[in-house]
């Protein structure tokens, strides 16, 4: 079983390489964090979408994975508008080709991590 979370990522623009180059860097750390499955990222509204094993990871753990992110460059990354998606929005192999998919979205406040 999977599950998704919708989030914004701040202070990406302040990073010294410019802010593709973090954001495409953060999609990449983690891709390789335990428990993540897939990662799916806008660059102009600095937002991920992130498909979990929640057997293997919380929502907290990846959070807490984007602030190290952020320190590890002497920023303070901050993840926002965090919402869980009921109806996947990243398409699996098989699914490409379906481009009239719409997720459903519950916002989700991080006291009830």
């Amino acid at each position: 079983m999977s599950l998704e979370i919708s989030l914004r990522v701040k202070k990406l623009d302040r990073a010294k390489e410019g802010s593709s180059n973090a954001l495409e860097r953060l999609v990449k750390i983690l891709q390789g964090s335990y428990g993540v499955l897939a990662v799916h990222s806008d660059l102009e509204s600095h937002h991920l979408t992130v498909r979990y094993d929640p057997n293997r990871v919380t929502i907290l753990r990846i959070l807490n994975r984007i602030e190290s992110a952020g320190r590890q460059r002497g920023l303070a990354y901050r993840a926002t508008d965090v919402r869980r998606i009921h109806k996947s929005s990243i398409p699996s192999r098989s699914q490409r080709s379906s481009s009239d998919r719409t997720p459903a979205v519950e916002t989700a406040h991080l006291s009830a991590f």
